[in-house]
């Protein structure tokens, strides 16, 4: 199951919600993250966009793999999602 691309390929990643919460934190975090300090633009910004963009990218690449171990090892990888939004206070059920 996953979503149907224009050239009949499915991405089975976009049926997971935890994958959309992840996608929708990082578009969130880039967002808030242009409104920074100047002088945190380049540190404490950067950082958190690359954190950010890593749960969703750790997921698909999960999603990917073909055994079980492989798809373990990426899925808790991006297990820290939740803690980053529980310390955001955007936590979801």
């Amino acid at each position: 199951m996953g979503v149907a691309t224009g050239r009949g390929m499915t991405l089975p990643h976009h049926s997971l919600v935890a994958w959309q919460r992840a996608d929708d934190l990082f578009i969130h975090l880039h967002a808030v993250s242009r409104r920074f300090p100047r002088i945190e633009q380049f540190e404490l910004a950067k950082q958190l966009r690359r954190s950010a963009f890593s749960v969703p990218v750790n997921i698909v690449e999960g999603t990917a793999r073909h055994s079980a171990a492989d798809k373990l090892h990426f899925l808790q990888t991006a297990a820290p999602l939740r803690g980053l939004m529980k310390s955001l206070g955007r936590e979801h059920p």
